[in-house]
């Protein structure tokens, strides 16, 4: 008897450290989303926050590095260009890593023109003289009407400075669908296109906002605007119950 009881016991804290290490594992899975590489000069300086957007500012941050110091340096809130070359830096996230490639280049100078030597007026061909002033006066108000052009141009275009969502986080079973809605301000912004993103495609994927559930698991959509402006929804996925349940495509849309 007491032979079976050692071996009950044994079997029963077997079977909860096995469960302790599936938990633990499976609390720790973060995936991990390549950001646009990013270019700047020795001695320059970017924000964590805009390297990493949209997901630094709306996720807990245990740790940033960069895998050659010489090159990139991280500094509290951003990062340095130290000399040329390239380094990776790397944001440890409560739920995924974010990887962006930095290349830091020299800051290019501009020469001085060099200095034309003068001609001599005496050896100056009168034909010459006549026909020159003649051109000039023809070009000069064309490189003005193009420079004006381009003024208009510019102060025409109007940048977005904030998008949001509908929703910060979702649920849906494997099979369902859910259809985020994205508000683009100013509402007068030249360029209000909407790109979307999922941190995890197995799990979920998004197309126009559509959200589609793939497989139990958590993914990320990131909305983002061609200004850089980004906001980020958290999707959570179950299992469907049955073959019925996940054989059935569900949308789900706030009338």
């Amino acid at each position: 008897m007491r032979s079976f009881k050692s071996v009950l016991l044994f079997t029963v804290t077997t079977v909860v450290l096995l469960a302790g290490m599936i938990y633990a594992t499976a609390v720790t899975t973060r995936t991990t989303q390549n950001m646009p590489d990013v270019t700047l000069n020795v001695g320059e300086q970017r924000t964590l926050a805009e390297i990493f957007s949209p997901y630094y500012s709306d996720n807990p941050v245990e740790q940033v590095l960069s895998n050659n110091q010489a090159v990139v340096k991280v500094e509290h809130d951003k990062i340095v260009g130290i000399s040329p070359g390239t380094a990776k830096v790397k944001a440890v996230l409560s739920n995924m890593y974010l990887i962006a490639e930095c290349t830091v280049v020299e800051e290019q100078t501009t020469e001085p023109a060099s200095e034309q030597p003068e001609e001599d007026p005496s050896q100056t061909d009168s034909s010459t003289e006549d026909t020159v002033p003649a051109e000039n006066s023809q070009q000069e108000p064309q490189e003005e009407t193009q420079s004006t052009n381009d003024a208009v141009q510019d102060s025409e275009y109007i940048a977005t400075t904030e998008i949001s969502l509908n929703k910060e986080s979702i649920e849906l079973k494997a099979g369902e669908a859910y259809i985020l809605k994205a508000t683009v301000l100013p509402n007068n912004a030249t360029n209000k296109s909407v790109m979307w993103n999922s941190s995890n495609t197995a799990v979920a994927v998004v197309e126009d906002g559509k959200v589609t559930a793939k497989a139990a698991g958590t993914a990320v959509i990131a909305a983002r605007t061609g200004d850089g402006n980004g906001k980020i929804c958290t999707v959570k996925v179950t299992a469907a119950h049955d073959e019925d349940d996940s054989a059935t495509s569900v949308i789900i849309e706030e009338l």
